[in-house]
């Protein structure tokens, strides 16, 4: 600008603007137009100065105001806000809880150890029926489970079964009652205080045919959090044999409410009606001169079915017991085909054969090797074992629940 501007030039300029805008609109014939064209005109050309005007001397006047023009911050950093509310505070964040900054709280840590769970007064889920505590119960050890009325904790796995980013503690608790117990697998959290609380119920067994009836083991499946849990169709106490209950795997997730199952069998697989009876015959088991300090002999069994029904499968557990319960040297016994493996417990073999309609047999050959020093414990008494069942192959033996001969002990004969 060739001179500067000072009030009374500012104001002259404002009045001249304020005169044009409130004067009035001439008559609409075409010289009236031309009028309103220039006066149009000329507020713009005012308008335009003044805010030339306003864009020089502000900045002016506020550089004029600091010390010699000079900053005491980069104007290319712009200072940040600040907000005048105070963030809120908490002493146990949830683990959704936001922080201060905008980050998410770490979840609590539900890794309890079993110290401080069997330790702790804990309201647990109800049972499914009467005659264990749930209110204010403190848990026992493993050691402790079998007291009657009390609660134990049989097994205890950690894994992120919530997908918070923390552990937590799931537990099969049981609480026996006569021979058998009640039970139910529970998941154990944290609350924002460190207090052990109940994440919720995992599974527990039911009541009625085709129910769970008994949990075993647990595992966690890391990479989604769920929960294994081995159950069975059968309590197998009070003289039952476990061969007879069908084992499952089921997998429960958290849902974020509830656990509810999401993998393994929904059911269980049901019993025939008719499966037969069945019988075992066999030939003497005679054991040879020593060969390198070991007796070799062989028998042959038959194994009928009298029906009614047949019979999914045939099962066969075969061991060497005697009067002290065995000899001392371990007897090795094969079958003639593949179908049979070393006996979980006990010794000895089992041997799983194929399906046996009723009114058929059918026979099977084995060969026994025992070391001569066991000619002692067999001359005493030693005997060949053997039970026979109808199964379900895979699956169960069918008749473990019921009062049938299905065992038999076979001499054995030494020559030299």
């Amino acid at each position: 600008m060739p001179e500067e501007l000072d009030d009374a030039g500012l104001a002259e300029m404002f009045a001249r603007y304020h005169a044009d805008v409130m004067a009035e609109i001439p008559a609409q014939d075409l010289t009236g137009v031309h009028v309103l064209a220039r006066r149009r005109a000329r507020k713009q050309l005012i308008t335009a100065a003044v805010v030339t005007v306003l864009a020089v001397a502000v900045p002016t006047a506020a550089y004029a105001m600091t010390a010699g023009g000079r900053h005491d911050r980069d104007p290319a950093r712009p200072k940040p806000s600040v907000s005048s509310s105070p963030s809120p505070r908490h002493s146990s964040p949830a683990p959704s809880s936001p922080t201060t900054n905008g980050a998410a709280a770490p979840a609590p840590n539900g890794r309890i150890p079993l110290a401080e769970l069997t330790g702790t007064a804990i309201d647990l889920p109800a049972w499914s029926s009467d005659g264990c505590p749930s209110e204010h119960v403190t848990l026992r050890p493993v050691a402790d489970e079998r007291e009657q009325g009390a609660v134990g904790v049989d097994t205890i796995e950690y894994g992120d079964v919530d997908a918070d980013g923390a552990q937590e503690t799931i537990a099969l608790l049981a609480c026996p009652l006569g021979e058998a117990a009640r039970q139910q697998v529970v998941a154990f959290d944290r609350d924002d205080d460190g207090s052990i609380v109940v994440l919720g119920r995992v599974v527990r067994p039911g009541e009625g045919t085709g129910s769970i009836q008994r949990l075993y083991g647990l595992k966690i499946d890391v990479p989604t959090g769920g929960v294994g849990v081995e159950v069975s169709d059968h309590w197998a106490c009070c003289g039952g044999i476990e061969a007879g209950s069908e084992h499952q795997w089921r997998w429960y997730t958290w849902n974020g409410s509830a656990f509810r199952q999401t993998d393994g069998p929904t059911a269980f697989t049901p019993i025939p009606a008719e499966y037969g009876k069945l019988s075992l015959t066999a030939t003497a088991l005679t054991l040879g001169a020593p060969t390198d300090g070991v007796r070799h002999g062989s028998i042959t069994m038959t194994v009928t079915n009298s029906g009614p029904g047949t019979a999914p499968g045939v099962r066969l557990d075969l061991a060497v017991h005697g009067p002290d319960g065995g000899p001392p040297e371990p007897v090795d016994i094969e079958g003639a085909t593949k179908d049979c493996a070393p006996a979980e417990t006990g010794g000895g073999i089992t041997c799983h054969y194929p399906a046996l309609p009723a009114g058929a047999s059918r026979s099977y050959t084995f060969t026994v090797g025992s070391p001569a020093a066991n000619d002692t414990a067999i001359s005493a008494g030693a005997h060949l074992s053997v039970d026979f069942h109808p199964e379900q192959p895979g699956v169960r033996m069918l008749d473990a629940f019921q009062s049938m001969d299905t065992s038999t002990a076979l001499e054995i004969k030494l020559i030299d």
